[in-house]
């Protein structure tokens, strides 16, 4: 048996199977231990009984220690979910924004609302004025019943991809679905339909943008009037990690054309990996900073708080920028300057698959001139900026720095190994002007 095939079986077998059982008791675990153990997994695995349980005991109290047990869930849980999706899909609807088209899969063309922004400041600013200015609710409402919220979220995921496997199996939406391996396994985990679109939802833009990627401002936002409420204050470790997150997540709505022609969007499937990751996973790890910092009031340098301000800031610029180079110079075809000279890029023809040669760019100047992925890194960075601010007492906060490495570097390896399948000898073309993949002279 060859690497080849062990990673193959690994992948579409082995590790879906392993993530699938173990993501979720990660998530509570971390959402568990910011809220109840300051942020310590050891302190956790003490009121587990430590090493003094026996396996399956410990294991079992560590569940509902965590709260994987919570059977149907809670009322205020399903009435938080409940108004939070109902809102966000009356939002996608009825607030105007421009219709663009993504990439065909399968025969078929999703079309997205463009007006991300808009539903970004309506969703946060509403959350505020209903909570201080209303007394609707309380701002805290959240944080204080995150795992009820998490947990009655996990169960609709989960139902959620169970139905989208059999959707896609079924004789009904083969029109939108990729081929099959055969496996209820695959179908559950990868997903079977690239663009599945439900009632006239694009249902990955509503799971990746405006479930995971909007919940999780809400978060912060409650996260920091739980540190007022608790301590009659917000730290300036609070106030920099929350505004580097909130101006990134704008940032990211305000480009959500541009997600839309991502590795997620064109080519990842809808199933476990994307909506449950973007459900459970997004708002539950991306937000744990924050969350960990509520309880932890960490008193920043003045010096150190601006450094950090203006680093993170400055990354999530370049994050931006980088990202923008490559839309205009597709866009223009080519008709623009990047740093002051037209840009040097090679014009890669491939075969699509309705058996069409058509051709795509491949920018080779400006910041994708020093690595194939270099935007990854001001991610890394901005990411970086905003866990600083919880220190070393415990390292539980950089989980989430440790995980989005991991994923980039995968990301990274996928993205090549498509491109050269897509392009062929234009990407090994390309990848001798460029070599690296993501750092300049590491990797």
């Amino acid at each position: 048996m060859d690497i080849n095939t062990i990673q193959r079986w690994f992948r579409l077998t082995v590790g879906p199977i392993l993530l699938i059982f173990f993501t979720p008791i990660v998530a509570f675990a971390v959402c568990t231990a910011n809220l109840q153990t300051g942020g310590s997994l050891s302190d956790l695995y003490q009121q587990v009984g430590g090493s003094s349980s026996s396996n399956v005991s410990a294991f079992i109290t560590f569940l509902k220690l965590i709260r994987l047990n919570q059977g149907m869930g809670s009322a205020t849980g399903w009435m938080i979910l409940t108004l939070f999706v109902a809102v966000q899909l009356v939002v996608l609807r009825c607030v105007p924004g421009d219709e663009k088209e993504g990439v065909a899969a399968s025969g078929r063309v999703p079309v997205y609302r463009m007006n991300g922004l808009a539903a970004f400041l309506l969703t946060t600013l509403g959350y505020i004025f209903l909570s201080f200015g209303l007394d609707a609710f309380p701002a805290t409402v959240l944080y204080d019943n995150l795992q009820e919220l998490m947990w009655v979220t996990m169960i609709v995921s989960f139902l959620l991809c169970v139905w989208l496997a059999v959707r896609g199996r079924s004789k009904t939406g083969t029109e939108t679905s990729t081929k099959s391996r055969n496996s209820l396994l695959i179908d559950f985990f990868w997903g079977r339909e690239v663009h599945p679109n439900v009632m006239g939802f694009e249902l990955k833009q509503v799971t990746n943008c405006r479930f995971g990627m909007m919940m999780w401002p809400l978060i912060v936002i409650s996260c920091v009037a739980k540190q007022w409420e608790h301590y009659g204050y917000v730290s300036n470790s609070m106030a920099t990690a929350a505004f580097l997150q909130l101006v990134y997540i704008a940032k990211f709505f305000h480009w959500e054309s541009g997600y839309m022609r991502t590795l997620d969007m064109m080519h990842d499937r809808a199933g476990y990996y994307i909506c449950w990751g973007c459900m459970i996973w997004v708002p539950c790890i991306y937000s744990s900073q924050v969350v960990y910092l509520v309880l932890h009031p960490v008193s920043l340098h003045p010096l150190i708080t601006a450094a950090l301000l203006i680093f993170g800031l400055l990354c999530i610029g370049l994050n931006y920028h980088a990202d923008w180079q490559k839309q205009e110079v597709r866009k223009s075809d080519g008709r623009c300057l990047i740093w002051g000279k037209p840009p040097k890029m090679i014009r890669a023809k491939y075969t699509d698959e309705n058996n069409v040669e058509t051709s795509q760019i491949l920018l080779m100047s400006g910041w994708w001139g020093i690595s194939r992925h270099f935007h990854y890194i001001p991610e890394l960075g901005a990411a970086l900026c905003w866990t600083l601010p919880c220190q070393f007492q415990n390292w539980l906060p950089y989980f989430y720095l440790v995980y989005l490495t991991l994923l980039l570097v995968d990301r990274t390896n996928r993205d090549d190994r498509r491109c050269f399948n897509k392009y062929k000898s234009y990407w090994t073309q390309y990848i001798k002007t460029v070599p690296y993949k993501m750092v300049p002279y590491i990797y």
